[in-house]
């Protein structure tokens, strides 16, 4: 049972700490036109990422 909680802890030792997440989206608009549709809360959701 010992050996089973040891090896993943054992490997975490050896595994890089530091990560990273990028997103890129490009919007064919132009900015104020962006501006004014993001700024109304209303409308946020709709621009969210996590959906």
């Amino acid at each position: 049972m010992g050996v089973i909680i040891a090896i993943p802890l054992i490997g975490a030792l050896f595994m890089s700490k530091d990560y990273a997440l990028e997103r890129e989206i490009t919007i064919n608009k132009p900015k104020q036109e962006v501006f004014d549709y993001v700024k109304l809360l209303s409308n946020q959701n709709n621009y969210s990422t996590g959906t």
